[in-house]
């Protein structure tokens, strides 16, 4: 497959996805093949709302409320 020539990506949302601790969407571009993954946890001391998210029985989501720092990323995949 060509190299796709650089541009800006118009990204439109596939999925997605709310989890007790985190959230999650999905991406596809308008104009090539590029995908995007987003993904963040509850942060609490943001949102102390968050927590009614929350399992009980989930490990990381204890540990969220005891003080742990939230993760997040943002990856651009691009087909080669």
């Amino acid at each position: 497959m060509a190299a796709q020539p650089e541009h800006e990506h118009s990204w439109n949302l596939v999925m997605h996805l709310d989890g007790c601790h985190f959230y999650q969407s999905s991406y596809s571009c308008a104009s090539c093949p590029a995908t995007r993954i987003t993904s963040d946890e509850r942060d609490i001391s943001f949102d102390p709302y968050a927590t009614v998210w929350f399992d009980e029985q989930c490990t990381r989501c204890a540990e969220l409320v005891g003080g742990a720092r939230p993760k997040s990323f943002d990856e651009i995949e691009l087909p080669s």
